[in-house]
This record gives C-alpha cells, sequence and structure tokens, in this order.
C-alpha cells in the first residue's frame, strides 16, 4: 500500500498519523538493523583486536541494504541515501579504535577489553564510552553532554543516533507526499502546523499556520523549505522536525 493511499491533506490530526506510521515502521527495522550492525563490528573486534574502516563501511551498507528490503519499495528508495551517507560508521570506527589503544596502553586483560567493547557499542543503554570521538555530533547535543544529560541515559547514543535519521527522513518523506497529495487534489495553499508542544524549536513554533501558494516556498527560520522535513533546506531546520503540512482553499470547478 502507497504511503499516499487515503492521506487526507484537510486534517493535521491524520497526516501526524500517516507520519507516526511510518516513522514507527521505519524505526523498528532501523533499531534492529542497528543492533545487529554494533554486534558483528563487536565480534570483529574482538576476535581480531583491531579493525579497518572498510571493514566498517562494508558492514553498514550491507545492514542497511537488508533493512531496505523489508520496507515498502517508495520508503526504502526515499530514506536510502539518508542511511548510506550517514557519518555514523565512522564514529562506531572511532570509537572502537579508541577503545583498543586505551587497552592496549593500560595492559588490560582480554576480558577488560572485552567489557569495554562491550559498552562502547551497546545498542540497549547508554555508557560514556559511547561519547569518544564522535566529531558529527550536532552542538545541541554536546550541550546536553556538557550538562550532563546526552537525552534519556537509558538509551544507546547509536540507537538515538540513528532515531534520529528515522525522523528526520519520516518527517521529509510524508512533507514531499502531502504536497504531491496537495497538488493532485487541487489545493489553492499549504498550510505549515506544528505538533503544538514544548518540543517544538523556536523557529518553528513562529512558523506554525503560515499559508503560502502551493509551489512557493515557506520561510522558516529565514530559510526557504517546500515542506517540513525538505532535503534541499538547511539542516537546522529539518534535523528531528515533526511539522506537517495541510492544504488549503480547495478550488471548485
Amino acid at each position: 500500500m502507497s504511503v499516499m493511499d487515503g492521506l487526507d491533506v484537510t486534517s493535521p490530526g491524520r497526516v501526524i498519523e500517516a507520519q507516526n506510521r511510518l516513522e514507527s515502521q521505519l524505526q523498528r527495522e532501523a533499531d534492529k538493523m542497528m543492533a545487529n550492525f554494533l554486534g558483528a563490528v563487536n565480534l570483529a573486534a574482538k576476535r581480531a583486536n583491531y579493525i579497518y574502516p572498510p571493514d566498517i563501511y562494508d558492514r553498514w551498507k550491507a545492514g542497511v541494504r537488508t533493512m531496505l528490503r523489508k520496507l515498502e519499495p517508495e520508503v526504502a528508495a526515499y530514506v536510502e541515501d539518508d542511511f548510506l551517507d550517514e557519518e555514523l560508521p565512522g564514529d562506531v570506527y572511532n570509537a572502537v579504535t579508541s577503545v583498543l589503544a586505551s587497552a592496549r596502553s593500560s595492559f588490560a586483560t582480554v576480558e577488560e577489553r572485552n567489557a569495554l567493547l562491550d559498552k562502547a557499542l551497546s545498542a540497549t543503554q547508554f555508557q560514556p564510552e559511547q561519547l569518544v570521538a564522535s566529531a558529527s555530533w550536532a552542538s545541541e547535543d554536546r550541550a546536553l553532554v556538557a550538562a550532563g544529560g546526552f537525552w534519556d541515559a537509558s538509551t544507546s547514543v547509536w540507537i538515538r543516533r540513528v532515531r534520529k535519521i528515522v525522523r528526520t527522513s519520516a518527517t521529509g518523506m510524508i512533507g514531499r507526499f502531502t504536497v504531491t497529495v496537495i497538488r493532485l487534489g487541487d489545493f489553492e495553499s499549504k498550510r505549515w502546523v506544528t505538533r503544538h508542544d514544548d518540543r517544538v524549536r523556536l523557529t518553528h513554533k513562529l512558523a506554525d499556520g503560515q499559508t503560502v501558494p502551493v509551489n512557493m516556498p515557506f520561510l522558516i527560520g529565514g530559510f526557504p523549505l517546500q515542506h517540513p522535513g525538505d532535503r534541499t533546506g538547511e539542516y537546522g531546520e529539518i534535523v528531528q522536525c515533526r511539522c506537517v503540512l495541510v492544504g488549503v482553499g480547495r478550488r471548485r470547478g
């Protein structure tokens, strides 16, 4: 069934429901893929006591492609590049090499080294070892770490990272499809709608209710976006966005 099937673009609630369904489906498969990837890297590092970047990237690509085969074809086609271009495998490599170097310099036993690898590559809970050399974190994430918080301390950094991809991709895909349905439905305009909660970023709160002609972009935080999650837009305005669109002013006759 197509993501667009039955999409009611006159109701923010219905579009949010579709967005949540897509995100839930994608998150379920991405979480499993991430856990399998981390487990494979962990096992390889323990066996050889080293790991090469190509090995990690090959494992990541293989895991992503296995995940994509479990998704609806149009969903897989949309999210493929979001996952394959992600910097996360490089950060996993940095974490592994840091743990191995530390273990060697401290003359750690094999058991001690393996325990550190288990922490650094845990897919089930947060561990400080996961913070090593993750150069691609956004500045706001670093601020949370400095404040002693890193989101939910019960959740693995790596799972959080992959869920950031999931949310951004799901919002972008639903946004693009909503624009298509609005055009096919012969609406005159499209309207930006937030979730109306305390997690909405300021620039999006200010954009709530902004209404523009269907083919014109919104102005969000000073940047043009055709829809929430628009990949051509400023990353800081699309990452983990949960906003939606609705159609306004259907033409008659």
